[in-house]
């Protein structure tokens, strides 16, 4: 389509569809680079971008999925329609880069099984604020955990949010329970801050409030350090059904669970990913007061 601009300028082909699926912080003008022939066809017209995407590639921005028709007069020297195709940014538009992914910050991912330890180890977060300097900043997000250890997804099932219950800020009942998020080991003092966990089923291979500095949803002083840290769940647990279950905590470092008061569980204490569970009676239909405490002291956390 042919558009113009209040400043005069023809638009050519829009990605109408971003605008509705997502919520742009910041637009950044950027320049692309473009053979002859599909110069020729964008003044024709015959350009697709509904479906783009930018991505970073060895230190350049690149524009994938973006559809330049082939010229018909073009001849040896013709292009691909669906070729990727650089942008061109300059540094100084460039104010903020956010990495999504929970390999991004971790020493661990470099290393992976056999290595020797390194002196200087410099992670792909590391790696980008060196080369950006401090004019642009970088923020990380972890995305989706890293995969649980196994002892986590083998014989045992994580409770449902649809049976764990707490009350919000405004008194109403939702799903999941109240974390407390202490900067210590030990459960002292008041939590740096309180927020509601729909599951209690996480692995933190840094911060558990890493992702929500780098959303915004904490400032930088209520973040939790990688380590020396614990967390106290309370709210409700309904029973789907009368029976016996068996239920527990799997954790590294320290767990214990309490069920209406009473202390069914205990692994207070530093360990790898390890299972602590007993059987337990529950009635249909009924709400039991649970509390969960977990500590963590270095490395893994989960």
């Amino acid at each position: 389509m042919n558009k113009k601009t209040n400043s005069g300028l023809k638009i050519i082909c829009l990605n109408r569809k971003a605008s509705f699926n997502f919520f742009f912080e910041e637009l950044i003008e950027a320049g692309i680079v473009l053979k002859g022939s599909e110069i020729k066809s964008i003044r024709e017209g015959k350009v697709n971008i509904a479906d783009s995407y930018a991505v970073e590639k060895d230190g350049e921005i690149i524009l994938i999925n973006s559809h330049i028709a082939a010229f018909k007069q073009a001849s040896y020297s013709n292009h691909n329609p669906t070729d990727e195709r650089k942008l061109l940014l300059n540094k100084k538009e460039i104010k903020k880069i956010t990495v999504v992914g929970p390999n991004a910050n971790s020493v661990a991912a470099l290393l992976a099984n056999y290595h020797g330890e390194p002196s200087n180890p410099v992670t792909v977060i590391d790696g980008l604020r060196k080369i950006a300097g401090s004019d642009i900043e970088i923020t990380f997000s972890e995305g989706v955990p890293l995969v649980i250890d196994e002892i986590n997804t083998g014989d045992y099932s994580i409770i449902d949010s649809k049976y764990l219950f707490t009350s919000d800020e405004s008194g109403n009942e939702v799903s999941g329970l109240t974390g407390e998020y202490f900067s210590n080991m030990t459960l002292e003092g008041d939590p740096l801050f309180t927020k509601v966990d729909e599951e209690i089923n996480f692995n933190w291979p840094l911060s558990p409030t890493t992702t929500e500095v780098a959303q915004g949803i904490l400032t930088p002083d209520k973040a939790i350090g990688n380590d020396n840290f614990s967390i106290r769940w309370t709210g409700k647990l309904l029973a789907p059904k009368s029976g016996t279950y068996k239920i527990g905590t799997v954790s590294d470092d320290g767990s214990r669970l309490w069920i209406n008061g009473k202390k069914i569980t205990d692994g207070w204490s530093d360990h790898a990913m390890e299972p602590f569970f007993t059987e337990i009676d529950l009635v249909e239909g009924e709400k039991y007061d649970v509390k969960i405490e977990y500590y963590e002291n270095s490395q893994g956390a989960g």
